[in-house]
């Protein structure tokens, strides 16, 4: 096993010919100090896989993902006031970008109302301005 070009893959740190490991997860090369005589340190762990009688290598960066950012973030006043104004595509009623919905009971006018939004968006005319 000879010692990988780049740096560690968790602390960006060149690695030493006797620090070397490769993790089995992502296959970056990784800080794995493997002489007790040298002082150095570790990036990552190496276990014995009792099932298939072999070592196993991973990484920190594999042994403890970041968490996932999350998927909505609640805004305060303060955010909601710092966020650019809304673009249109039917001023105030159709935005531009996001989603919207037509709701209503049946047989209101829900289809005719969005084949005629949809009518006077392609043909470039204002709607009900």
């Amino acid at each position: 096993m000879t010692a990988p070009e780049g740096p560690c893959s968790v602390c960006g740190l060149p690695i030493l010919s006797h620090m070397f490991a490769t993790c089995d997860s992502c296959g970056k090369a990784y800080h794995l100090n493997q002489r007790t005589d040298r002082p150095g340190t570790d990036c990552g762990q190496v276990w014995i896989n009792e099932e298939h009688l072999g070592l196993e290598f991973a990484c920190d960066t594999c042994l403890n993902p970041p968490e996932p950012e999350p998927r909505y973030k609640l805004l305060c006043s303060a955010d909601l006031a710092a966020l650019p104004p809304l673009a249109w595509r039917i001023r105030g009623v159709l935005p531009a970008v996001g989603l919207a919905g037509l709701y209503g009971p049946s047989a209101s006018g829900k289809s005719f109302l969005g084949f005629d939004m949809a009518g006077a968006i392609a043909d470039g005319w204002r709607w009900f301005d």
